[in-house]
């Protein structure tokens, strides 16, 4: 067939489709169905409520050895009514670790803490936890967001909000024990975002602070008990990229 009689070919077959009634599609509308088919197919699912199903069968209670031998078959955590609770029992170093690991995500939760408490949020630890040895702590291994008594306190690398011992907040936004606080902890490859009752508190790039540069990108979820009474509720978890290693 010669160049002149492709375009008259291709002519009448889409005249023919027309008169039998076929629906033809512009190639270029084609494709946009198609990719557009492929975004909601591979779009993320909603955000999952880690406390849902009303027990703690999707979490691990990590204890520090000395205190299970001291206090054995004694339960730190416990969950009622959609309210996830720390006892803060004999001033107890430990940790509620999720079974899953996690790469990129949102997570948003409220806490609140008794007078004196110090807990954590804990992301990206590699490891669970064992001992108290540098390897295996969260805020070694990964990074334990501070959760602290000390409204109106300055803002330090110890303070609600900092990156424990690692990087202080842009500034202390936590609320007086006994009240309600509201945390979101976004992150997005070295990028880390964490707000704090409506602050942002860091908004961070793990390659360009050396301390926390050569830790991981992906890793489990924990809540610290360090001593005091403290309440979660509302935890809930978006997840952006899947971790690419097994649990």
């Amino acid at each position: 067939m010669n160049s002149l009689m492709r375009p008259i070919l291709r002519t009448g077959i889409l005249l023919v489709a027309l008169a039998a009634g076929a629906e033809v599609q512009a190639p270029s509308q084609a494709a946009e169905k198609a990719v557009a088919a492929t975004q909601t197919a591979s779009a993320p699912a909603g955000p999952r409520d880690l406390l849902s199903g009303g027990d703690l069968s999707a979490w691990v209670e990590e204890q520090h050895v000395f205190y299970k031998a001291k206090h054995p078959g004694v339960q730190t955590w416990s969950l009622k009514d959609g309210v996830l609770r720390c006892s803060g029992l004999y001033g107890n170093c430990g940790f509620l670790r999720y079974r899953e690991k996690f790469a990129d995500f949102h997570l948003s939760l409220e806490y609140r803490t008794a007078p004196r408490c110090n807990s954590g949020v804990c992301i990206r630890c590699g490891v669970p936890y064992t001992t108290l040895k540098p390897n295996t702590l969260p805020s070694h291994v990964g990074f334990e967001v501070q959760i602290l008594d000390d409204s109106g306190k300055p803002a330090d690398i110890h303070s609600s909000g900092a990156f424990y011992g690692v990087l202080a907040p842009k500034l202390n936004a936590a609320r007086p024990a006994g009240q309600w606080n509201t945390l979101e902890i976004t992150c997005v490859g070295p990028k880390i975002r964490v707000v704090l009752n409506g602050q942002t508190v860091q908004d961070a790039d793990q390659t360009q602070v050396p301390a926390m540069a050569n830790r991981g990108l992906e890793g489990y979820l924990s809540l610290q008990n360090h001593g005091g009474k403290a309440e979660f509720r509302k935890v809930l978890l978006q997840i952006l990229k899947p971790t690419s290693s097994t649990p």
